[in-house]
């Protein structure tokens, strides 16, 4: 069983999503990350 908590990062703003997907995944979440709620859609 994996035991790797997945976490999604959805806002506008590029930097907030990269550094936020950095610290994350350091801390060893799966990260997703998206610019808006509609993109996960697709």
């Amino acid at each position: 069983m994996d035991d790797t908590v997945r976490v999604l990062v959805v806002d506008d703003e590029q930097p907030v999503r990269v550094t936020l997907k950095e610290v994350l995944s350091r801390e060893g979440y799966d990260v997703l990350t998206a610019s808006a709620a509609g993109k996960l859609y697709r």
